[in-house]
């Protein structure tokens, strides 16, 4: 597949908001268009309205919308006057907007390579920009942490809108070997995935966990006698009794961690160093804990996790209060 975003109307440091479905084409069409500006994955299934206000929030270039899929993004983005380019596999931009209208002058340009929202637990969403260098250095943390390398072979099962399921393809296109795209997690064809395709590891979720779980204690010989070294969980609060009742069919440790959409990957567990209930080490990131008064405080109190090092992100999208509040000291 080849995409050339330059040709396709996106300039240096302009923005593509991508709206397509996890697989192949969002992989390879972010990494055309991160290679002159900045993309931006966006949930597929968002309402018009939620469209409008994320594209308005962008101030996105142009919308990337698969061939022959009727999306309410293209509806949202002709309100808000961006051109849509349409990909039609094997991987050429073709179209634009229904009106063929020249884009609004209100589009934003960024350093940034990748630009994902956070999940607003704390209230309206956060627009979080990542560069190139913050993206090498979670990979390469990544590549450390579950010692990857170019004979592993990565199935990819997580939404790719959120950053740990386009972190984990990251890293493994980083250090070579392959990544297995599918569109999602499908229990019927799951168990045919790992004896067909042989991956060595996979990315997972608490609410995965369960399902690979149910399968994996109906049929834990395709398992067993599979590739898999490893499985990474990711998420949400580690659930040790399920990652314990986990490993033992599948035969692999599950390896669970703690990160954030601003951080990347802050702890994680590896083969060597694993405790039931933790979410591992640190194998970079500065990691502290503070009172109020932004003190260190000693061991065994509670207090809230602070976090330096090189792939934090520099701070929120035009947000100087947020900003403000949430970083101090780097």
């Amino acid at each position: 597949m080849r995409l050339e975003a330059a040709g396709a109307g996106l300039g240096p440091s302009e923005i593509a908001a991508l709206v397509l479905p996890n697989g192949p084409d969002l992989i390879t069409a972010f990494l055309a268009v991160a290679g002159i500006g900045a993309g931006a994955p966006l949930d597929p299934s968002f309402t018009e309205d939620e469209f409008h206000y994320y594209l308005n929030r962008l101030g996105a270039r142009i919308v990337i919308v698969p061939d022959g899929v009727i999306s309410p993004a293209v509806a949202a983005a002709g309100a808000l006057r961006i051109p849509v380019l349409r990909i039609r596999s094997p991987g050429t931009f073709i179209g634009n907007s229904p009106d063929n209208m020249e884009a609004a002058q209100s589009f934003r340009t960024t350093d940034a390579a990748l630009l994902l929202f956070t999940s607003a637990t704390t209230g309206a969403p956060k627009l979080v920009p990542l560069t190139w260098a913050n993206l090498r250095a979670m990979a390469t943390r990544e590549i450390g942490a579950l010692e990857l390398s170019g004979t592993d072979r990565f199935l990819s099962l997580m939404p790719l809108f959120h950053l740990p399921g386009l972190a984990a393809v990251l890293a493994q296109l980083f250090c070579g070997g392959a990544v297995i795209s599918t569109p999602e997690f499908n229990p019927a064809t799951f168990l045919d995935w790992l004896d067909r395709l042989e991956p060595t590891w996979f990315s997972s979720s608490p609410p995965l966990n369960r399902a690979i779980l149910a399968l994996a204690r109906q049929h834990p010989e395709v398992f067993r006698r599979g590739s898999l070294r490893l499985i990474r969980t990711t998420g949400a609060a580690p659930q040790p009794e399920v990652l314990t009742a986990l490993e033992e069919p599948v035969g692999v440790p599950v390896l669970t961690g703690y990160g954030l959409t601003e951080t990347g990957g802050v702890t994680r567990e590896t083969t060597d160093a694993r405790k039931p209930g933790s979410v591992g080490r640190s194998s970079g990131l500065e990691v502290a804990i503070i009172d109020p008064l932004g003190n260190l405080i000693a061991d065994g109190r509670e207090g809230e996790i602070v976090v330096r090092g090189a792939w934090v992100t520099s701070g929120y999208v035009d947000d100087p209060e947020a900003n403000q509040s949430a970083f101090r000291n780097g």
